[in-house]
């Protein structure tokens, strides 16, 4: 966390000449002393005094208003009376430290360093003419002084900071006992030798600073305008002692200095804002050692109120700011509120904008924004934010690494913190490596009796405990827990870091017993366990991270009350409503996994659904599709538990089941239809309000995008950190936006959650089964046209039976760099082989153990051919919509057949039902939203072919030329396009001015990020004219395409694994290339869910296109448009052109 900053108080003392009573207005003070100016002819002897005089009274007037126009005047006096005076006049030094005084003014509100430079200069030689025995030498040495310690903040040269020292010794020095400024000196002093302290760490400056501070204070009297002051600056330095050496005395006594300084301070008075901040600094300090809640909420009110108080353009409001911002950090820690969050980042940001770039206390505040962007990170998991961090704190530290800054161990720590998250989320070696260097970096230039020693240990050990899990390597963990250990040791007993520090300590002994099954350590991590448990409060945000590090060790003993323990634990860190919600999912997950190890399902699914709900706040719609990915990664499948869970009641559940499924799964797909949501309900109530939403989520999604540059680099961090905060501010208008939106229609939420009317009306057009499998049971629910739910078991299915499906499918395919079309065909005398037998196998498996189950409690009975040439007529058939969950996400329901020696057997699913997919119940409906009921004139129908008969890096696809050839002839009164080698990007330009699109070219599922699928295309170098792959990516489509207009009918992808989703973590996503188009406008998609021979492409092609023109007069367009691959796959078959294994890949997805 960034440190939080008491602003001591130098004073410059002036010689004003013809000084005004303090009972004139000060406005005709200044006019008076303006005209005296005017009224003063050139070279008359009065004239230096008088423009004197006007300067001292325009910086009285400035010190009031904070106008700077006065300021700007009173330099230009102040310089004039020091221009027409003289060398050897005997006024000449008081002119000089005067204008000294008011350009070291002007510094400080600009941070100019030309001003600073200037005034020391002129200072300087005022000390230099004034005669060692003259009773102003003294004032002019402090001021000296006090300026030398500024200029040391911006050079980092110890020697100015030691002259400055200096200067302010030998000023007090020489001052009288009984003399009025010895107070001001003693200040001066005492502020200029803390700055020492700061930066060498010497305990006897502290002391010696504190000592002048306590006789500053002393020898003012009751009463004294200065006495305000020299309290505040008290306090601070006795909070310095007392961060220095844990003595709660000190802490004391600076809060009393504190609350003096203020009570004595009039309500109108421009310094109560600095006095406010100090008291609010130090009462903050007392809350980080006690834990108090009630002293960060003072601290908080303090602040607020000092910046609220302080004008725009203050020099003192840049340190509130950040002040303030640490402080908001603290309590959203404390309390988890995101609110809290949110203002201490712009607090933060706010404070870094208005600091000079060559400020002394930059580097703080950066480090300061950076720490406070790695908590929105921990909460949002939006790598934007960490990258922000980074570039932050990293720019801190090569600022205060130049400057010999005193917080540089804060910022090594902090920066070691951050690229540790970077490290987890990227597992980039180099990142964990340079977390750790920088880790020991902030430990080795720490003293040993430093009180932040403690914070950068366990930040260390915490980093060598990471190097542990990659490498297991046990001396590596026996170093973290070493220095875990002196972290806890060091750590005060009622520091509120003392939980995080036992709990950090017993992960690593439960981590170092699993390896050498010593039991002294599990017995040691179970007592630092439970003493991390006993000492944090119950809503504190971090509690569900220590009860299940608890539970984590208690589950490790073998006894049986333990693990009843463990599990009370984790659900115990489950319910806890300020812990964040991935903490809460990951201990629910554990418990239920405890708890069905043991058979107690009851409690499990209680578990269960209660966590299903905090799914969606993983996954913010608002994060980029990488960060949602890795959001989804650490929540996988938990939805399908919690509806299998569901279903093993007593008495199962199946509508709490089927909402599991859908609202805890299908998040991102759900976000991108969210972002594309229809909005003519809104548009008839506000025009202006639905146009306003549609122009912010465009904005958002620009934003979003705005991080890469056109050839698909990063942009600058400069530029990224433009763009990122002006996505910020385009998210919150859209969040206002929906919240007015959500106001306006009555929603619960906008956009609005599908409600179970609407889930039970997706089945209006037919029955909708979802196939659930996990290792806990398998089931279909089942939503009835007439909007019943109901489930049927499925027990063969249970376990890894449908992966092992999928894995023996997967031998049959041609797998290289580019997965693709396969060009072989089977020879018509082949046999079948062992690898097509157990496909056969599988098919005939997944048809008595799921479909034909499932087609019996639907009651859906075999319909006999009208005659042996013609097979199963389509028109005849029920349709039924397919989701797949959990194991049995990809398989191919519509395949499923048991093999019999029977021409024209029935006991398949091609002969019950005409089958289309989709990723979930909202991504229908959104597809059924796209396209109206009318006919197609077909006349009119704009159609597009993308063909890639050759492609680079890949086989040829001879077949693609007898699929153009079908598709032109059966399209021929339709306007017809063709493009053969498009790019990607040309295709992205041509989709949205056609109604059907076909892409006839070899695609790939990705195996690692789904969102990377991609249909292979080219693109040629017109300079060289190389040809090289374009990639039109699941990305692309769904991000970049939007087809506002109802028109986007079909997408037929007639290329490998367009509806596969290969990396099994997203299974439950449904991010393929089929939904891409989906969510992109397309009502129906025809896709594959693996790879597809050449020539069974063009045949299935072919005659789908003719069935659709044939029946182009069919009352209802959607099913049409299923019944065109229904029919297009048994006349494939049917005439022995394909196999019925090779009619696996194809389906339909949509309306």
């Amino acid at each position: 966390m960034g440190n939080i900053g008491s602003v001591t108080r130098s004073l410059l003392a002036r010689v004003p000449w013809n000084s005004i009573s303090g009972a004139e207005d000060l406005e005709m003070a200044v006019s008076k002393a303006q005209k005296e100016v005017d009224n003063t002819p050139p070279g008359h002897p009065d004239l230096a005094i008088r423009l004197d005089d006007l300067a001292d009274k325009l910086l009285d007037r400035y010190n009031q208003t904070n106008d700077i126009g006065d300021l700007e005047k009173a330099i230009s006096s102040a310089q004039r009376a020091v221009d027409i005076t003289p060398p050897g006049h005997p006024h000449l030094a008081t002119w000089l430290n005067n204008l000294a005084n008011v350009l070291s003014n002007r510094y400080n509100r600009t941070g100019g360093t030309k001003d600073l430079e200037h005034a020391i200069r002129n200072v300087q030689l005022a000390v230099d003419i004034t005669p060692p025995d003259d009773p102003d030498l003294a004032m002019r040495l402090s001021n000296l002084a006090a300026m030398l310690s500024d200029w040391f903040k911006e050079t980092g040269d110890i020697r100015d900071l030691e002259t400055a020292v200096k200067n302010a010794q030998q000023a007090v020095d020489k001052t009288p006992s009984d003399h009025p400024d010895l107070a001001i000196r003693l200040n001066n002093l005492a502020n200029i030798v803390a700055d020492r302290y700061h930066q060498t760490g010497d305990a006897r400056d502290l002391e010696n600073a504190i000592g002048n501070a306590h006789k500053a204070v002393g020898i003012t009297p009751s009463g004294h305008p200065y006495l305000a002051t020299w309290l505040s600056n008290l306090s601070t330095k006795l909070s310095d002692r007392y961060k220095r050496t844990g003595d709660t005395n000190d802490l004391e006594d600076a809060i009393s200095n504190a609350r003096r300084a203020v009570d004595m301070t009039a309500p109108d008075d421009p310094d109560l804002a600095l006095w406010l901040s100090n008291l609010g600094a130090i009462l903050n300090d007392r809350y980080n050692g006690t834990g108090d809640t009630e002293d960060l909420e003072e601290a908080v009110s303090n602040t607020q109120r000092a910046v609220d108080m302080t004008p725009a353009g203050h020099p003192h409001l840049a340190a509130q700011l950040h002040n303030l911002a640490n402080m908001l950090s603290d309590r959203y820690s404390r309390e988890g509120d995101t609110r809290d969050l949110e203002d201490a980042i712009s607090s933060a940001t706010r404070a870094v904008d208005m600091t000079p770039p060559d400020h002394f206390d930059l580097a703080t505040r950066l480090n300061s924004l950076g720490a406070i962007l790695s908590y929105r990170y921990d909460q949002t998991g939006d790598t934007e934010h960490l990258e922000y961090a980074i570039s932050n704190t990293q720019r801190a530290i090569d600022i205060a690494f130049s400057n010999h800054h005193q917080h540089l161990a804060r910022q090594f720590s902090n920066l070691a913190n951050l690229l540790l998250d970077r490290h987890s989320r990227l597992n980039n070696a180099t990142d964990l490596v340079n977390a750790i260097n920088n880790a020991q970096r902030a430990v080795d230039i720490t003293p040993e009796d430093h009180p932040n020693r403690a914070i950068w240990l366990g930040n260390l050990a915490i980093k060598l405990l990471n190097r542990y899990q990659r490498t297991k390597d046990i001396k590596t963990l026996d170093d973290a827990i070493t220095n875990a250990r002196i972290a806890r040791d060091i750590t005060p007993p009622e520091h509120p870091d003392l939980a995080m520090r036992l709990s950090n300590l017993a992960y690593m002994l439960t981590d170092r017993y699993n390896q050498n099954g010593d039991s002294a350590d599990l017995k040691d991590a179970l007592d630092n366990a439970q003493k991390a448990v006993d000492i944090t409060p119950p809503d504190h945000p971090d509690v569900a991270i220590w009860l299940s590090h608890l539970a984590n060790s208690l589950s490790m003993t073998g006894n049986s009350k333990d693990r009843e323990a463990a599990i009370g634990h984790y659900s115990n860190a489950c319910d806890s409503r300020s812990a964040l919600p991935l903490h809460r999912i990951q201990a629910a997950r554990r418990a239920i996994q405890l708890l069905v190890e043991q058979d107690d399902l009851p409690k499990a699914s209680c578990v269960a659904n209660k966590t299903v709900q905090l799914l969606p706040l993983v996954c913010s719609r608002y994060l980029s599709r990488k960060d949602q990915q890795h959001a989804i990664l650490q929540t996988a499948g938990f939805a399908a538990d919690a509806c299998s869970l569901a279903l093993s009641l007593e008495l199962p559940d199946a509508q709490k089941a089927l909402e599991h499924i859908e609202y805890g799964r299908g998040l991102i797909i759900g976000h991108l239809i969210d972002s594309r949501d229809d909005l003519s309900d809104v548009e008839e109530k506000s025009e202006d309000l639905a146009a306003a939403c549609r122009a912010l989520r465009a904005k958002v999604e620009r934003a979003g995008r705005g991080r890469l540059a056109g050839d698909g680099t990063l942009r600058s961090g400069n530029v990224r950190e433009k763009i990122w905060r002006e996505r910020e501010q385009a998210i919150k208008e859209l969040e206002d936006c929906q919240k007015r939106i959500h106001a306006l229609m009555g929603y619960e939420q906008f956009p609005p959650k599908l409600g179970l009317n609407e889930i039970k009306n997706a089945a209006k057009e037919g029955p909708v089964v979802i196939v659930n499998a996990t290792d806990i049971r398998c089931d279909a629910i089942i939503v009835q046209t007439g909007g019943a739910i109901t489930h049927v078991e499925l027990p063969e299915m249970k376990g890894e039976a449908p992966l092992r499906f999928q894995q023996n499918l997967a031998n049959h395919r041609v797998v290289d760099e580019y997965p693709q079309r396969n060009p072989r065909e089977p020879d018509e005398n082949d046999d079948l082989d062992s690898e097509d037998q157990a496909v056969e196998d599988y098919l005939s498996w997944l048809w008595s153990s799921c479909v034909e189950l499932v087609l019996a409690r639907l009651e859906t009975k075999a319909v006999p051919p009208l005659s042996p040439d013609t097979g199963i007529q389509p028109s005849n058939l029920p349709r039924i919509w397919w989701i797949g969950t959990g194991a049995a996400s990809s398989l191919p329901f519509h395949a499923a057949t048991r093999y019999s020696s029977t021409v024209h057997s029935t006991e398949n699913t091609l002969n019950r039902a005409i089958s289309s997919y989709t990723p979930t119940l909202k991504t229908l409906i959104y597809s059924r939203s796209r396209v109206t009921r009318r006919k197609v004139a077909f006349e009119d129908l704009p159609v597009l072919l993308v063909a890639m008969p050759t492609s680079p890096d890949s086989s040829t696809l001879p077949a693609i030329e007898m699929e153009q050839t079908a598709i032109q002839e059966a399209m021929k009164d339709t306007r017809f396009d063709v493009r053969v080698h498009p790019t990607a990007e040309e295709v992205l330009g041509d989709i949205k001015n056609y109604t059907v699109v076909h892409f006839a070219c070899h695609g790939k599922a990705d195996r690692v990020d789904p969102s990377n699928s991609y249909l292979l295309l080219q693109k040629l170098d017109r300079t060289s004219g190389e040809i090289s792959p374009s990639e039109l990516t699941a990305s692309m489509i769904s991000d970049e395409i939007s087809l506002e207009q109802r028109g986007a009918w079909i997408a037929y992808l007639s290329a490998c694994s367009t509806a596969e989703v290969r990396a099994k973590h997203f299974a439950d996503e449904g991010l393929h290339l089929a939904a891409a188009f989906q969510v992109a406008g397309f009502a129906h998609v025809i896709g594959t869910l693996q790879p597809a021979s050449d020539n069974a492409c063009a045949k299935v092609a072919g005659y789908f296109y003719s069935y659709l023109v044939a029946n182009r007069g069919a009352p209802d367009i959607n099913r049409l448009v299923a019944e065109s691959l229904h029919y297009a796959l048994s006349e494939a078959e049917e005439k022995g052109e394909i196999r019925r294994i090779d009619l696996v890949p194809y389906v339909h997805l949509g309306a």
